[in-house]
């Protein structure tokens, strides 16, 4: 399960609430491989600024911790579900209405994507 990720983004929800530098179920049900990728939510951790080798440093509940693409992290190391095809809530409102914990966060063609190139 998933402790802590880079993420890029605000740390003001206030002045920007779609960049917000945080992993929630607004983002979860905002991102993702079926949302652009320049939509404010992608750009969290999909897209994050100035990634390794297109990979992500995460920090994992049991204390490892991995570089990983985007593409290969599931909803579910999210949420601390690890059978397939479980449906999990997002927040209400948002562009879709659950996740699956066995998709990906993310599209392999967004791996190589960087949302900015301008230091936060």
């Amino acid at each position: 399960m998933v402790a802590i990720t880079d993420t890029s983004g605000s740390i003001n929800p206030i002045s920007s609430a779609t960049a917000a530098a945080w992993l929630d179920t607004v983002w979860s049900g905002n991102s993702g491989a079926s949302q652009p990728v320049a939509n404010g939510f992608n750009e969290r951790l999909q897209t994050a600024y100035a990634k390794h080798n297109n990979r992500v440093n995460v920090v994992y509940v049991d204390g490892h911790a991995a570089a990983s693409l985007p593409s290969a992290l599931t909803w579910g190391q999210f949420y601390g579900v690890f059978s397939p095809g479980v449906s999990l809530p997002v927040s209400p409102g948002q562009a879709v209405g659950s996740v699956r914990s066995d998709a990906s966060i993310s599209s392999p063609a967004y791996d190589t994507i960087h949302w900015s190139t301008t230091q936060e």
